[in-house]
Order: C-alpha cells, then structure tokens, then sequence
C-alpha cells in the first residue's frame, strides 16, 4: 500500500516536472500589428507576466469579458479585444478549495485602450495606477487566487513586449 502510494505521488510529481509552465506561445506583442480603432469603439488588452517565484506557473488564468468567455491566460501571455465604447465587466473565478472571484468594471471612451493585467492575487505585481480620463475602472472585487487590475499604459505597453498572444 505504501509503495503504491509512493510510486504514484513520484508519477505525478514527475509529470509536474514534464510538464513544465503555462507559457503563451502565439506571436510576440506588436502594438503596430493591432487595427485602428473606428468609429464608437474602445478596446481592451488583458496580459499575464510571469509568476513571480513560480507561484501559479502552471495554470492558466480563465477570463470573461461581460459574463462570455473572453481567454485563457498563461504566464506571458496576452489577448485584445474591440468592444463598443461604454461600459464592460472582466471576471475571472475558481470553484473548489480556492475558490473566489476578481471583478473589474471598465468605462471605456471612444477610442480609448485599457490595459488590464491578470496574475494569481498571491503573486500580484504592484500597479501604479495612474487614471486615463478615458478609461475608469468604477468598481472591482477581489477574492480567491486570481486579481485584475487597470494598469498604467505605459508599464503595460513594457510588460506587453515581453508576452505571446494567447489561443
């Protein structure tokens, strides 16, 4: 019993190892590869740095953009989206023995970009949030692992260089 105890907790500690991080793997950010934004239209970035001291390395960060399912977020990764200008809530959220949820609602401008970063709420990089009249965030929540925060753009736009879309 002891033995297949073990040799069952090495397998997965293994396929852990095997499995190594979470990584985006899609193109590098290229701000110059994005559309211009027309007409009544904002758009919004959400990017993942890399964890810091490898907490949540391996897992993806699950969002959703008005209550739809918007992308996945492993380490260094990022995703955009063009939404009509207004107002726009990102969630993420986690059944189970950590469970909780991180809310950000985003009023966004005609033509206006929000930079949102996503990350494990115990490995959240300190933002300097500096307010873009265009952009607001007029309410948030945060509870269990995961935190979205209306970042600067540009300690965003620097953090972006480093990541890959994410699929």
């Amino acid at each position: 019993m002891a033995n297949t105890l073990l040799s069952g907790l090495m397998v997965t500690i293994f396929s852990l190892a095997l499995g190594g991080c979470a990584v985006a793997r899609g193109p590098l950010f290229d701000a110059s590869t994005l559309p211009a934004l027309t007409g009544d239209t904002a758009r919004i970035i959400l990017f993942r740095q890399s964890a810091p001291g490898g907490f949540g390395a391996g897992s993806s960060i699950p969002v959703k953009l008005d209550g739809q399912d918007f992308a996945e977020f492993p380490q260094l990764g990022y995703a955009w989206r063009d939404v009509p200008a207004g107002r726009h809530e990102l969630s993420a959220s986690r059944p189970g023995w950590w469970a909780g949820r991180a809310r950000l609602v985003l009023d966004l401008s005609a033509g206006a970009t929000g930079y949102v970063e996503v990350s494990h709420s115990g490995a959240a990089v300190a933002s300097v949030f500096a307010p873009v009249a265009a952009v607001t965030a007029t309410d948030s929540e945060t509870g269990g692992p995961y935190s979205l925060v209306l970042t600067d753009p540009a300690r965003a736009v620097s953090a972006l260089s480093k990541c890959r879309r994410t699929h």
